[in-house]
């Protein structure tokens, strides 16, 4: 199979024109009108929402992930610490990724480092997520917010998680694919 480099590739959808059709302070619905390589005239409807960040907590050879509830699916759900970028205020994807990280598991002072960016559901939704390792932090208490007063800190090992993933306790496909790409760097 030959792989093609990004600058070989071609992108063949040209937007004709867009309407949104939903709007709020977290989402917007978009319809467009669209063509793809000159044969194709249809209509693509997608979600427009602002980046979030995931940030892997680990101290030594431990990792921290939270088990809170999530509404959209009616269950509880194990997963790293994610939380949306403050667009509004200028913050930028590190500073989200501190912020986050001290709220929901009270660790401040981490070496972060960017592990890469990922597209959330690529097909219908331009959010993209920073994925972020956060090493050696001090631990003291988190600082939740009240919606978030149901989460609980669970500290794992790598095999732990990779168990967790395998036996479907963790589904959350951001971290998964995060946790995925940790291992593949280190």
């Amino acid at each position: 199979m030959i792989k093609k480099n990004d600058s070989e590739r071609q992108f063949s959808w040209k937007t004709i024109s867009k309407e949104y059709v939903y709007s709020d302070e977290r989402i917007k619905v978009r319809k467009d009108k669209v063509e793809k390589s000159g044969n194709f005239v249809g209509t693509y409807t997608l979600i427009e929402k602002n980046d979030f960040v995931l940030v892997i907590p680990k101290n030594g050879d431990k990792f921290y992930l939270v088990d809170q509830d999530r509404y959209p699916i009616m269950s509880r759900s194990l997963e790293f610490i994610e939380g949306g970028i403050e667009v509004d205020a200028n913050e930028t994807p590190e500073q989200a990724a501190t912020r986050e990280l001290l709220e929901e598991v009270g660790i401040s002072d981490a070496k972060m480092t960017l592990l890469g960016h990922h597209w959330l559901a690529n097909g219908h939704h331009t959010q993209g997520c920073y994925i972020f390792l956060a090493e050696d932090g001090k631990v003291s208490n988190h600082q939740r917010e009240q919606s978030e007063s149901d989460m609980e800190t669970l500290i794992l090992t790598e095999t732990e998680i990779e168990e967790k993933i395998a036996d479907g306790t963790i589904k959350d496909t951001s971290t998964v694919a995060a946790f995925m790409l940790y291992q593949l760097i280190n």
